[in-house]
């Protein structure tokens, strides 16, 4: 029994030739004109393997490459695509060479598709400063653990290895930039109309899946001394931090010093990935009603909360002091006018 394939003209005459079928056919059956245009015949061990093989393979590559063929460049685009912000990192993914051109995986940033392994192609995503593992489909276990910073820009090479197998694997800058400068940009952030990227993945998403991993919040897990300030005097709190809820949010818990504490509050801190901003639930001992939501964005080691209170706005500037390892929150009122008045100041210690 052999595989079958329909080949117009010589038998070595590839041009133009169409499948009719692949299907295991009789050893001595007899095909009418109507049946088929061409003229089958039985591929077998040998030559004719590799007379399949010739055929089959640029007809793969050139469907496998066709979205990429009316992809700009990314040195042509490149100054027209949206800045860095200043609390991101960016990731550039790209495949500079046609080796295993039938092998286009895809790829991965914590389980999550982003986009594909595609021949002569870069894309790039953005990301908040965090731990993240890169992957594909067919990294056989080859991944990459990568470390972002607020602000940085990383290359990842996506290498075709034989045994069939495509991993990522991290690249300086220079070399990044260079291999990946003419390379189809296929990502889904482009400025020239009329094109449609041959893969498109979904930005990150929030949900169950969307991990928050944040080595800026980080810092401030533990047991901590806060030393406030507040209407000329100095007073004494404790807190301690820990992730919850699937490391979706992290729990700071805050008390006074008095037994039974006077003055105790849970805040919950989160990330909301769509928004890139930080988000905090803060809940006390003064009820639903005085409860709130704070968003910021991270500048400079700091994230400014700003809470809606039914007297008003309230700004909490949460920053991070890595010399001392310590954390200072500064709390201001703001007025009707939109004055901010100094209200209080924790500098977080940590506790021993």
């Amino acid at each position: 029994m052999g595989l079958y394939v329909c080949v117009h003209g010589r038998s070595a005459d590839f041009v133009g030739c169409t499948f009719a079928a692949y299907r295991p056919k009789p050893k001595n059956a007899v095909y009418s004109a109507a049946e088929t245009p061409g003229i089958w015949k039985p591929i077998t061990q040998g030559d004719s393997v590799v007379r399949l093989r010739n055929l089959v393979a640029p007809l793969l590559s050139s469907l496998l490459l066709v979205g990429c063929a009316s992809a700009p460049k990314l040195s042509s685009i490149k100054g027209t695509l949206p800045p860095l912000s200043s609390d991101q990192a960016r990731i550039y993914f790209y495949r500079a060479y046609r080796f295993g051109e039938a092998y286009q995986p895809e790829v991965t940033v914590n389980g999550q598709v982003v986009g594909k392994a595609q021949m002569e192609a870069v894309f790039f995503r953005d990301y908040p400063p965090a731990t993240y593992k890169i992957s594909t489909s067919m990294a056989q276990g080859k991944h990459l653990v990568l470390d972002l910073a607020a602000g940085e820009t990383k290359y990842v090479r996506l290498t075709y290895r034989i045994g069939f197998d495509v991993y990522p694997e991290l690249v300086d800058r220079a070399t990044g930039e260079a291999e990946s400068e003419d390379l189809s940009y296929t990502g889904a952030m482009f400025p020239t109309q009329g094109f449609t990227p041959a893969y498109v993945a979904e930005e990150p998403k929030d949900g169950p899946r969307a991990f928050f991993r944040d080595p800026f919040i980080e810092n401030l897990t533990g047991e901590w001394d806060i030393t406030r300030t507040i209407r000329g005097k100095v007073v004494h709190n404790k807190a301690s931090a820990a992730w919850v809820l699937n490391h979706q949010f992290l729990q700071l818990h805050m008390t006074d010093v008095s037994s039974p504490p006077a003055y105790e509050a849970i805040v919950l801190i989160g990330y909301d990935h769509e928004a890139r901003e930080y988000i905090a639930h803060w809940c006390d001992v003064f009820g639903g009603r005085f409860s709130a939501i704070g968003r910021g964005k991270l500048l400079n080691n700091s994230v400014a909360f700003t809470f809606t209170y039914p007297d008003g706005p309230f700004i909490n500037t949460f920053t991070w002091n890595p010399k001392d390892r310590t954390w200072t929150s500064y709390m201001e009122n703001v007025s009707s006018s939109g004055v901010r008045q100094f209200f209080a100041e924790d500098t977080y210690r940590h506790g021993r």
